[in-house]
């Protein structure tokens, strides 16, 4: 049975001043000369590749070749002579197992390890990254860099360290991953193309951009191809101007107007040939982007069944965002956290308060725009999906609520949308984990099993965000979490903890507002005597790893936030994500445990109207003064 691994090799030319011995032949006393004279029990085998061919190494135990080393080419000649000589050694060393170590530069192993995984051997197969070979290979080799020592340095890596089994994908994800790939690639011509256009249009006819907000509308290339300058538009008929479609009558009239005193100095007949060109090229883009993007969703169809199948249940998010994720993101097991797939796609606002915006008014302080970073496929396609989530006749309540809440919170639509494809994310996360469908009536405390070193709030989680960026907002997920530890399973009815009512909401935020950290501090005992607005110490979450360590715990009172400097830690957020990580408790445990503990009348959530149901007026804390 074949197995198979992922991992990387290092190693100096064991060969030099060797000769290796034949490729066949009994087994001599030397060749079970490893561990005194027992049978092999282990060999390396190493395999460099390239776009037309590969380079085999082989190793005992003792670092000595198994074989002489073998060139293959990229065909079935060489794949039969790879077999050949890998039945060979199993010949002649029937008591040992293989380790195959490949080196997966681009695409050019895909082949090569189907076939490889096709063989009936004792055999594990290590798919490994070439960074990590590299590294491997400066350390045993760093006066060589060719196929030989790259190849050799693989096979010392599978002999000596014997990497874990790594079990590719099947055929039908590489072939999603290359569509993707394809689309993206359509993406960023069509973009391309865009800001050509727009630079070409800023000299030609500046005042359209204050009129159209998207200029790869239909419409607009429409008129662009028919009337690419403002002098062609200013001379048009209204009746001409009518019959481009969805071009409405009052838009066409204040174009023309526009077009009449336009400050445009790009004219004449250059300018007609550089827009109608680039306007014909824009077209062709898009339609082809169309095109691809079915077929991203016929790819997506073809796989296997599996976890990922429910991305596609959440509501607001389509086929094509579905396979553009699961091609991009690959795995879900690469990520612990909900947050830190949304920062693979870089999902979070940033502060932009600089310049000035189209109308020429300035950029106001706090403006706020979606981060550049990840794959912007699938920014843009969370966009969309955003937008018709978010939508009053939306099916996602999740996010229609937050999109609601945003607004209110002064957010503009575009910013209000990037949290709501924040909030699709942490969705995306819970069920691509849990293997279950999207429940929109599912209210859970997490998406997915935080880090011990990560208590989150659902309701405003610290972000891996720089620090110009202000937490995005995080409400109660709708997708059930990971299995939980076992010595946190039961703590809703330990502790003489209220039981837990996981069919209620609870207003994080409110709740946050009743209790100061500086109280939770002193409760706890914490303030040592301290003054001020600001509170250091040691961290009473972990043991510092060192001596410089031992005031690495600091408070903000003002702001009620706080965070471990210690890399050994490093936990970070406001009161109550302190408060559940202190009692190694959930967030929705540790709710109800602080206010039980400051006696305070819990905001629970209307599930109906999804507003607060505002607490009786009885004991509690009095909010601290703004």
């Amino acid at each position: 049975m074949t197995t198979s691994t992922n991992s990387k090799t290092i190693h100096h030319d064991p060969t030099a001043g060797h000769d290796p011995p034949a490729d066949a032949g009994p087994q001599t006393g030397n060749e079970r000369a490893a561990d005194g004279g027992a049978p092999l029990r282990h060999l390396g085998v190493g395999i460099d590749t390239a776009r037309y061919g590969h380079h085999v190494s082989f190793l005992r135990e003792d670092k000595q070749p198994a074989a002489k080393p073998l060139a293959i080419t990229e065909s079935r000649s060489g794949y039969e002579q790879l077999r050949q000589r890998l039945e060979e050694l199993h010949r002649r060393h029937p008591e040992a197992h293989l380790h195959l170590r490949i080196d997966a530069a681009g695409q050019y192993a895909a082949n090569l390890e189907a076939f490889v995984r096709s063989l009936e051997l004792p055999m594990t197969v290590s798919v490994g990254e070439p960074k990590r070979n590299k590294d491997y290979h400066r350390a045993h080799s760093p006066k060589r860099k060719n196929d030989a020592s790259e190849s050799l340095a693989m096979a010392r890596y599978a002999v000596v360290e014997r990497p874990q089994a790594s079990f590719g994908k099947p055929p039908q994800f590489a072939a999603l991953r290359r569509v993707a790939a394809r689309v993206q690639a359509q993406v960023k011509q069509t973009t391309r193309l865009t800001n050509q256009l727009h630079e070409t249009l800023a000299a030609a006819f500046p005042e359209l951009a204050t009129l159209v907000n998207d200029i790869t509308t239909a419409w607009v290339l429409v008129l662009l191809q028919k009337f690419p300058t403002a002098e062609r538009i200013a001379a048009a008929r209204s009746v001409s101007l009518a019959a481009i479609r969805f071009l409405k009558r009052e838009t066409a009239l204040k174009l023309r107007e526009a077009a009449k005193t336009s400050v445009g100095t790009l004219r004449g007949e250059v300018a007609e040939a550089l827009i109608r060109e680039l306007v014909s090229e824009l077209q062709h883009s898009l339609a082809e982007e169309k095109r691809w993007k079915e077929l991203l969703g016929k790819a997506f169809d073809a796989l296997p069944d599996g976890p990922h199948r429910q991305i596609e249940t959440i509501q607001g998010i389509g086929k094509q965002t579905a396979a553009a994720i699961v091609a991009t993101a690959v795995s879900v097991e690469r990520f612990e956290t909900a947050q830190q797939l949304i920062g693979y796609y870089g999902v979070f606002p940033e502060e932009f308060s600089s310049g000035v915006d189209k109308f020429g008014r300035p950029i106001p302080p706090g403006k706020k725009i979606m981060c550049r970073k990840g794959n912007d496929l699938v920014r843009g396609l969370l966009w969309q999906c955003a937008k018709c989530a978010s939508a009053a006749n939306g099916g996602n309540p999740a996010v229609r609520a937050l999109y609601a809440r945003r607004l209110a919170a002064s957010n503009t639509p575009q910013v209000a949308w990037g949290y709501c494809m924040n909030k699709l994310l942490r969705q995306v996360f819970g069920v691509w984990t849990s293997g279950q469908k999207f429940d929109p009536g599912y209210e859970g405390t997490k998406t997915g099993t935080a880090s011990p070193k990560e208590p989150c709030s659902m309701e405003n989680e610290v972000t891996a965000a720089p620090a110009s960026v202000e937490p995005v907002e995080q409400p109660a997920a709708s997708t059930p979490p990971r299995a939980a530890s076992s010595d946190h399973s039961d703590r809703s009815t330990t502790a003489g903890q209220p039981a837990r009512q996981t069919d209620r909401r609870i207003d994080f935020r409110a709740l946050r507002e009743q209790v100061t950290f500086d109280q939770v501090l002193t409760h706890l005992d914490l303030r040592h005597g301290q003054t001020g607005s600001q509170h250091r110490g040691p961290c009473p979450l972990h043991q510092p790893s060192s001596a410089k360590h031992a005031r690495s715990f600091s408070v903000n009172l003002k702001r009620n936030v706080f965070r471990c400097f210690d890399s050994a830690c490093g936990r970070q957020g406001n009161v109550l994500d302190f408060w559940a990580a202190y009692h190694h408790l959930d967030v929705y445990e540790a709710a109800l445990h602080l206010a039980q503990t400051f006696g305070i009348d819990i905001p629970w959530l209307d599930p109906d109207t999804d507003r607060k149901q505002q607490p009786k007026k009885k004991g509690g804390i009095t909010p601290p003064c703004a």
